[in-house]
């Protein structure tokens, strides 16, 4: 089932899908995110992120709880 928060000025939160690692590539892919946490590697490849997608996909379907950590434009 496919959840989607609308918020205002038509953006929304919604699951997270594989598509969405080319959003991760594009906004993490730099180096002042990596020096700033502890965890986000540099440079950020689509591999890295279709990890994370798929990490919490997994955690999604094992305890049935949803992330909506994507962001859309509606």
């Amino acid at each position: 089932m496919m959840i989607e928060l609308l918020l205002k000025n038509s953006f929304c939160l919604s699951q997270l899908q594989s598509p969405d690692a080319i959003a991760y590539v594009e906004h993490l892919n730099d180096p002042t995110i990596h020096q700033t946490t502890e965890n986000i590697p540099y440079p950020y490849t689509k591999e890295h992120a279709l990890h994370w997608i798929q990490r919490h996909t997994n955690i999604t379907n094992q305890y049935g709880t949803q992330s909506l950590i994507s962001c859309c434009r509606s």
